[in-house]
């Protein structure tokens, strides 16, 4: 459900979404669209997250910190050394990866407004790649 009478995030642009449990990723992709990401490409495993990110360009992302095949560290490394805003969606009590100061940690279970905060403070955080 999308908070009413809040402006869109992001207007348009590509958010990778690396989830492996498919009812969070249901719920996280439409809170993303409805903070005005234009299109959410989803990943259930680091191989897949790798793939997606090494092929196109995002906008940000949002990604559980322990997916199927294991840590997605290496997927928050790769996006934020792009340059791309990134917010660590985890349901344990573990600190961000070391080398990774521009991630955002997000708890689950997360909200639209809580996921528009962390976005927020991630693209804040961020140094854009050219």
């Amino acid at each position: 459900m999308s908070v009413v009478g809040a402006p869109a995030l992001w207007s348009g642009g590509r958010a990778l979404l690396v989830e492996d449990n498919a009812i969070v990723a249901l719920n996280a992709e439409d809170m993303l669209l409805a903070l005005g990401f234009e299109r959410v490409d989803k990943a259930a495993a680091v191989a897949e997250a790798l793939r997606l990110a090494r092929t196109h360009s995002y906008a940000a992302a949002l990604v559980d910190r322990m997916v199927r095949d294991g840590d997605a560290a290496p997927v928050a490394r790769l996006l934020i050394g792009a340059g791309v805003p990134l917010v660590f969606a985890t349901g344990y009590d573990d600190d961000i990866p070391l080398g990774l100061d521009g991630a955002v940690r997000l708890a689950k279970p997360y909200d639209e407004e809580s996921l528009r905060a962390a976005l927020s403070e991630a693209r804040g955080r961020t140094t854009p790649k050219r």
